[in-house]
C-alpha cells in the first residue's frame, strides 16, 4: 500500500475554533451501565448553584496497593497496604489510617509462621490456585472500603460539619452530614439525559431520588449533576460529578462546597475538571506516606 502523502494541517487546525486535542476514546465514559430503575425527578428544571459553602467541611478518601511476594504451589502471597484519610477545606490532615497485611491461603498458614512474620495476616479461605488468586486480587478493595467505613463513623461521632467521601454513599451509615462526590458517569441514572449536554458551569442539574436497592442496599439517596468545568467543545461528562446525600436539602450545600473547591484549570491532575482539590490532597497524603516497596 503506497504512503498517504504529506499534509500540512497547521491552517485547518487553525480554522477550527476551541480546538481542544483531547484523545478520543480516553476516560469516561466507555460503556455505560444502564439503571434497572431510572431515578426519580424531584424537580423539572435545573438550577444555577446559589448557596454558599459551609466553612467546617472534612474531605475523605482511601488509597490501596498489592504486590505479589511469591507463591506456593501457584498460590499467591501477597503483601497488601491500604489507608484512609480526611482533610479540612485547608487541605490540613484530621485523621489518618493505615493497615500493612500479609495475605496467603490458610493451608499455607504453617508456611507462614515458619517465618516469624511481623505484620498483620489474613487468611484467605481458598485452596486451589485459582480461587486464592481471585480472593487476593479482591482484598486490597474490601479492605480499603472497611477502612473508609471506620473512618467515616469516626468523624460523624467526633466531629463537626459536612463530611465529603470521595465516590458512593452505597455503605455509609444514613447521616444527614454525609455527601458523596462520583466523578465516573459510567452508570446511568436518568432515563433522559439532554439536561445533562445543557448544563452550564455552576448549575446543578434537577435533583432526584435512587430508590433504595438500586446499585446497592437500603436505604433511598438522593443525588444531582453539578457542573464544574468544560463548555460545548468539550466532552458532555467533562466537568460533571454526582452528589448523593440521604436528604435532598443537603445536595444544595454539597453543590456549593463542591464548586468552592474545584482545581484550577491550570492543574495537572488528568481528573482535574472533577477531582476535588481536597480529596486529591488526600489522596497524594496518603500515598506519601505508604512504604518505600510500593
Amino acid at each position: 500500500m503506497p504512503a498517504a502523502p504529506a499534509v500540512d494541517l497547521r491552517q485547518f487546525l487553525r480554522r477550527i475554533n476551541g480546538l481542544s486535542m483531547v484523545r478520543s476514546g480516553v476516560g469516561d465514559p466507555g460503556v455505560r451501565e444502564e439503571p434497572r430503575t431510572p431515578g426519580e425527578l424531584l424537580e423539572a428544571d435545573p438550577v444555577a448553584v446559589g448557596s454558599a459553602a459551609p466553612e467546617r467541611a472534612l474531605f475523605c478518601d482511601g488509597v490501596e496497593a498489592a504486590l505479589t511476594l511469591t507463591f506456593l504451589e501457584h498460590r499467591p502471597v501477597t503483601l497488601n497496604y491500604v489507608a484512609a484519610g480526611a482533610v479540612d477545606r485547608g487541605c490540613r490532615p484530621v485523621r489518618e489510617v493505615d493497615r500493612l497485611v500479609v495475605a496467603c491461603a490458610r493451608r499455607d498458614e504453617a508456611w507462614l509462621e515458619s517465618l516469624d512474620c511481623p505484620l498483620e495476616v489474613c487468611y484467605l479461605d481458598a485452596d486451589d490456585p485459582v480461587a486464592a488468586e481471585s480472593c487476593a486480587a479482591a482484598l486490597p478493595h474490601r479492605m480499603r472500603e472497611e477502612l473508609e467505613r471506620h473512618l467515616v463513623e469516626t468523624l460523624l461521632r467526633e466531629e463537626d460539619g459536612l463530611i465529603v467521601v470521595d465516590g458512593s454513599l452505597i455503605g455509609h451509615p444514613r447521616d444527614a452530614r454525609l455527601a458523596g462526590v462520583a466523578k465516573t458517569v459510567r452508570r446511568r441514572y436518568l432515563g433522559d439525559e439532554s439536561v445533562l449536554f445543557r448544563l452550564p458551569v455552576g448549575w446543578r442539574s434537577p435533583r432526584f431520588r435512587i430508590p433504595a436497592g438500586t446499585a446497592g442496599p437500603a436505604p433511598d439517596r438522593y443525588s444531582c449533576y453539578v457542573r464544574l468545568a468544560g463548555g460545548p467543545a468539550s466532552p458532555w461528562h467533562h466537568g460533571l460529578v454526582r452528589l448523593e446525600a440521604f436528604e435532598p436539602q443537603a445536595l444544595e450545600e454539597a453543590a456549593a462546597l463542591a464548586l468552592a473547591e474545584r482545581q484550577h484549570a491550570a492543574t495537572l491532575d488528568p481528573r482535574g475538571d472533577r477531582h476535588l482539590r481536597p480529596i486529591a490532597h488526600v489522596e497524594r497524603l496518603l500515598r506519601s506516606r505508604r512504604p518505600a516497596i510500593f
